[in-house]
């Protein structure tokens, strides 16, 4: 029997081969499945700079943070919204999905509705809380488009406070705003937990 390419330890090993092509982007050639020691390893990533660490940055900011377009497609970002790629973040909580969000963010936009609640810490329901981000768009401006997240469109100014770094509505128009998603009871007791 012959050895495989797994078993030789000064080989590169191919991981995932999937519809022909190697987990790090290579097409599946001769030479590659025989694991021929002119192969080259994929090349080291590049490190990332420390700001960028538990951060969310956008694709357009490339040269800003000192990456190159191929550092995009490295295994160890996370893709949460398009044009956006995030390292280190919790994308399981919605504080997590929401700082992956914000280099969306455009000016006067703020966390709204149930993320605004989750955000001030008022008690939701699980399947409330791990729902799609609301954001609502001060105006003029039209409502956010992305998915996962739920756009709005606000007829008039809003104040808005930080929470977590993040813009957030205030907790009495967020509670208003809980009154077209919660069921009375829900609502009685974000009430409760406001005053």
């Amino acid at each position: 029997p012959g050895r495989s390419v797994a078993d030789a330890p000064h080989e590169p090993r191919i991981g995932c081969i999937c519809d022909g092509w190697t987990s790090c982007g290579w097409p599946i050639t001769p030479a590659v499945r025989s694991g021929h020691p002119l192969v080259m390893s994929p090349r080291p990533l590049s490190r990332l700079p420390g700001h960028l660490r538990a951060n969310a940055f956008r694709t357009d900011d490339l040269e800003f943070h000192g990456l190159g377009r191929g550092r995009l497609a490295a295994p160890d970002l996370e893709r949460p919204f398009f044009g956006v790629r995030s390292v280190g973040l919790d994308l399981e909580s919605t504080l997590g999905r929401c700082l992956a969000y914000e280099p969306r963010l455009r000016r006067g936009d703020a966390f709204s509705h149930t993320t605004a609640a989750a955000l001030h810490g008022l008690p939701l329901g699980g399947g409330v809380a791990a729902s799609a981000l609301h954001v609502l768009a001060a105006p003029p401006a039209t409502r956010p488009r992305a998915a996962g997240v739920v756009g709005h469109e606000s007829a008039t100014p809003f104040g808005v406070v930080v929470r977590h770094g993040l813009p957030v509505v205030p907790i009495p128009l967020a509670w208003c705003q809980l009154a077209e998603l919660l069921n009375r009871n829900d609502l009685v007791a974000c009430g409760d937990a406001i005053v």
